[in-house]
């Protein structure tokens, strides 16, 4: 895959579906310079596994979102040479996001502008100091964002700052009645506005953090009804089957085996004669019964008599009354079930798969198995696979920030002639009223400030952590503090005050945070359990 022209030049459609076919040739595979059967059409292929399908990349749309991110990093530097070539020749008086496509443009240019498409659909401005117009961006944290909509005399080149304060630089609810729907007000007054009034910034609305992702942009693009399939994927009726497939720990190489046995994607009697292959239907062990899925794995009386070598209750998937997606849930139920040993929890799956494996030895190379000897292959796969992939006791990933918590099940006096200010916030979506309470005590445990306060809820819970941070700086400066040891209980707001991780999402607040931070000699941030932070809940 050519991807580092992809990410520089807006490749042919007909050199897009020539790489397709060559991807899938190597999928699907050759014999003897021949092309093998294609079961399924690459399009469905490149369906996400959520969807039924195996996750592969449509070939045009990743290469708009890796445009998209080409154009994404080059407005973040705009001190670049790049930045500064593109603004002289295209948009000497205007932005990027607005620029024209210009006379005679270079191809680079031309592709970038194919990947701005992609970005225009997902991004959201951050209000600021509001110079943005009213109509001109898409600023309400909707999904997609959108701009909000006006009331008929409102004029439309008025800028966001109109609905501003000047006084108080918080929104002015009068004047958003009288020029904005109803509708719209509690969407504009959940947004934090900084006192420091900084520019107004571009965010991609698809990712936590605001960071664009190709990822997160091929996506977004993929799920638009116009790029959706026109053919339904290979488990549209069992979604809740495909999802479960890649959630089952066992090797890869059986997911996809179960994926292709429910996709109807194995060489199995009953599937090449409906593609008009001329085959025996008959079952290859005792031959007067159609060789179909359900046969195969569950009903001939090899595979029976497999089962019930098996250790765990089979009545129900030898039924041949219950269809084969329900037998298969009945598995994946015995799969996920942490009260069994993991070798009986794993037994299914490889069982399907040796029962697989044994037919198509019978067939090719004329090798007979027993039952018994099939339960001994699958006991030996199961303890070989285990050995070699013991699951870790303990969580990884974890950072110091929680695992120096995990002791810590109480509150924790801060060093002498510093204080402490344990802070927290009751979350509610939508409407609904919220608190926050912060506290402040010293090494003795002596309360010398607290408060509360009350707002509506916001869109995400980490955004309101941050005014309560504020309140509780300006509670330690009132009573003359210069040494504070800052510790709430959400730790993606704790990630970011300690790290210098971009988050444009919370750029207004961590900004505000910082300019309080300056007027203290030292200050910690730190994270606690619920249990060790419960002194701040009101």
């Amino acid at each position: 895959m050519p991807v580092f022209s992809m990410n520089v030049f807006q490749l042919p459609a007909s050199l897009c579906a020539e790489i397709d076919s060559i991807l899938s040739g190597f999928w699907w595979g050759t014999k003897n310079g021949k092309r093998k059967m294609s079961y399924i059409s690459w399009k469905k292929l490149a369906i996400s596994k959520s969807n039924g399908g195996l996750g592969f990349r449509d070939l045009r749309l990743f290469n708009q979102a890796l445009l998209a991110n080409q154009l994404w990093k080059i407005s973040r530097r705009p001190q670049s040479l790049i930045y500064r070539i593109f603004k002289h020749r295209y948009f000497p008086s205007s932005s990027i996001w607005n620029a024209k496509l210009g006379y005679q443009p270079s191809y680079g240019w031309k592709s970038l502008m194919y990947g701005r498409e992609l970005l225009n659909q997902g991004m959201q401005t951050n209000i600021g100091n509001g110079l943005t117009t009213l109509l001109s961006d898409n600023w309400l944290p909707t999904n997609p964002p959108r701009a909000p909509i006006l009331l008929p005399y409102t004029n439309p080149t008025l800028t966001v700052n109109t609905l501003i304060n000047p006084e108080t630089n918080q929104w002015d609810n009068e004047i958003i009645s009288d020029l904005i729907v109803q509708q719209d007000h509690y969407l504009i007054q959940q947004q934090f506005l900084s006192g420091l009034q900084p520019e107004d910034t571009k965010i991609w609305s698809h990712t936590k953090d605001g960071n664009y992702s190709v990822k997160s942009g091929y996506y977004s693009i993929i799920g638009t009804s116009e790029n959706l399939p026109e053919v339904s994927p290979p488990l549209a009726s069992h979604l809740d089957i495909a999802k479960q497939i890649w959630k089952t720990e066992t090797q890869p190489k059986l997911k996809l085996f179960l994926w292709r046995l429910f996709s109807g994607a194995l060489a199995i009697k009953s599937t090449l004669r409906r593609r008009h292959i001329n085959v025996d239907p008959s079952c290859v062990r005792c031959c007067n019964i159609d060789e179909t899925p359900e046969h195969l794995f569950f009903h001939c009386p090899f595979a029976q008599s497999v089962w019930r070598l098996s250790g765990f209750p089979c009545t129900k998937i030898l039924d041949p009354s219950i269809s084969m997606e329900d037998k298969f849930r009945d598995l994946l139920c015995i799969t996920q079930n942490r009260q069994l040993d993991p070798l009986l929890r794993s037994r299914p799956i490889w069982t399907l798969w040796r029962l697989w494996k044994c037919r198509n030895e019978l067939i090719f190379n004329s090798k007979v198995w027993t039952p018994g000897g099939l339960h001994s292959k699958v006991t030996d796969d199961l303890v070989d696979w285990h050995r070699f992939n013991q699951i870790p006791t303990t969580p990884t990933g974890c950072t110091s920030i929680t695992t120096t918590d995990q002791a810590l099940k109480s509150w924790q006096p801060p060093p002498a002639d510093w204080v402490k200010c344990n802070y927290d916030v009751s979350h509610h979506h939508g409407r609904q009223e919220s608190g926050m309470g912060w506290i402040i005590r010293n090494k003795f445990g002596i309360v010398l400030d607290c408060g509360m306060g009350r707002f509506e809820g916001q869109v995400q819970e980490k955004k309101v952590n941050v005014p309560c941070i504020n309140l509780g700086y300006s509670g330690s400066l009132l009573i003359g503090i210069q040494e504070s040891d800052l510790e709430g209980d959400n730790i993606q707001v704790t990630r970011c005050l300690q790290t210098a991780s971009i988050n444009l999402r919370l750029e207004n607040y961590l900004k505000t945070i910082s300019a309080w931070k300056s007027h203290f000699h030292n200050i910690v941030f730190m994270y606690r359990s619920r249990s060790a932070n419960s002194c701040a809940d009101f």
